[in-house]
């Protein structure tokens, strides 16, 4: 499962990559005991420029054999991770 990290979730508009999100998030996820692969760069489809690589997002990937309550524990750590993370990011509108 992918999950893309956006500054408007409305307007689908994606962070900026001076944030270095993904990568910030993947370590608060590591740090709760939770594996996820920071990724970027796809919000243009490939077509940005070098240095303008927008649109940060995490993959997870647990086994197909996890359980209901291995998956609520995922969840939890996810929710912590992001709120952790969240906190530290601002965003300004133009």
């Amino acid at each position: 499962a992918g999950i893309e990290f956006v500054s408007d979730k409305a307007a689908k508009r994606p962070l900026p990559r001076r944030l270095k999100f993904a990568e910030a998030f993947a370590d608060a996820a590591f740090d709760r005991g939770l594996v996820v692969w920071p990724n970027y760069g796809n919000a243009s489809g490939g077509a940005a420029p070098p240095g303008d690589e927008s649109g940060d997002l995490a993959m997870l990937a647990p086994p197909f054999i996890v359980s209901e309550k291995e998956l609520d524990e995922i969840v939890l750590r996810f929710t912590d991770a992001l709120d952790a993370v969240g906190k530290t990011v601002v965003v300004k509108r133009h």
